[in-house]
């Protein structure tokens, strides 16, 4: 399987679990996953922008919870879908 197929499949998972956790430990999670998936500029355009929007909606989780906000379901919703997005572009 591809790398980037499971660092997706990966991340999916891991913001289904932060989603269930106290926000200390879902900012937690939320940080690990931003920095390790990252961009790497090795994959095609339609996978890195892909790629780019799940990034950027994880920090975005991870923003509003180190903030001390609070998320929203449609939050989680859009970064999953974000993230399913990135998955798919990788298939």
């Amino acid at each position: 399987m591809n790398e980037n197929l499971l660092k997706a499949d990966e991340a999916l998972n891991v913001v289904r679990e932060a989603n269930n956790k106290p926000a200390a430990h879902a900012g937690a999670l939320l940080l690990l996953l931003a920095r390790s998936i990252q961009n790497t500029g090795h994959a095609s355009q339609d996978v890195e922008i892909a790629q780019a929007d799940a990034w950027l909606a994880v920090s975005t989780l991870h923003q509003i919870l180190d903030s001390g906000g609070t998320l929203k379901a449609e939050d989680w919703r859009n970064a999953q879908l974000k993230l399913e997005v990135w998955k798919s572009s990788i298939s």
